[in-house]
């Protein structure tokens, strides 16, 4: 048995197959980790009510990164760490966005948020989302009235992601926001998600491991896309995808094989026994 202790996981094109499925293979390797003392930890973009049932109803899992790394959530106590952006670091990110086409959502404390006078098909499709994300638009998001007001109401958003119109000004936007300080990644071609620079998967994947009490090094983390780099980077042992994009491969320890070929299988067999 290894020294390892955590197994940090994305979930789409990582846990999940190209069927947005978890294998039973999966699934079982999951079982079996928990029961050898490895906390198996979904850690993904998406805000902890936008995740699928078997993950929040999962025995298997007590904690959970999600919003980019912007909060990590214990199942078994019901308590929240949040890493969030400030109210007022919040209300520049909305000033900004607000020069530009996009199609806004924000994360905060477990819930994905969007604009109800905008939460239309021809909407979103207009800002470049493809039919996975229109269909996860309207299966998790909360349409709210008066978006902005409400977002500025709040203590501080955890994550904003936002999709463009306009690829030349995503990257404008992209580069603004991170010369403010802002900490921006992408899990899709034509999106962002921005968060506080002391956020990401990286950050609360070790805050989660010095809180349990388990060493950097014993840690493990595996992922396919841009927004996977923080805790690739962070991790004991970071670990890229088969499917995963060139960048990330470029800085993961190893590549392991798809995510049609059961990553949590081949984590336990290569790694964990």
């Amino acid at each position: 048995m290894s020294n390892y202790k955590i197994v940090a996981s994305d979930l789409d094109g990582t846990l999940l197959n190209t069927k947005v499925q978890v294998s039973e293979e999966n699934w079982e390797a999951v079982r079996q980790m928990t029961e050898a003392g490895v906390h198996f930890v979904p850690s993904s973009g998406r805000a902890f009510y936008e995740m699928p049932a078997f993950i929040r109803e999962s025995p298997y899992v007590r904690y959970v990164i999600h919003s980019d790394g912007s909060a990590i959530y214990d199942k078994q106590t019901g308590e929240s760490v949040r890493l969030s952006m400030s109210r007022e670091r919040s209300h520049l990110l909305l000033d900004v966005l607000a020069e530009y086409e996009n199609d806004a959502s924000i994360r905060h404390c477990g819930r994905v948020y969007t604009d109800a006078a905008t939460n239309t098909e021809e909407f979103h499709r207009y800002n470049r989302m493809d039919d996975g994300w229109v269909w996860h638009t309207f299966a998790y998001y909360e349409p709210t009235e008066n978006f902005d007001q409400f977002c500025r109401d709040l203590d501080g958003i955890d994550m904003l992601c936002t999709f463009f119109h306009s690829a030349d000004e995503q990257e404008i936007c992209r580069k603004r926001l991170e010369g403010l300080g802002y900490h921006v990644v992408s899990s899709h071609p034509c999106n962002l998600e921005v968060y506080a620079p002391t956020a990401g998967k990286g950050s609360a994947l070790l805050a989660l491991a010095k809180r349990l009490g388990i060493a950097p090094d014993a840690t493990i983390a595996v992922g396919d896309s841009p927004n996977d780099s923080d805790m690739i980077r962070k991790a004991g042992l970071g670990l890229a995808m088969g499917n995963a994009c060139e960048e990330l491969k470029a800085i993961a320890r190893e590549v392991i094989c798809t995510n049609d070929e059961h990553a949590m299988r081949y984590i336990l067999n290569h790694y964990i026994r």
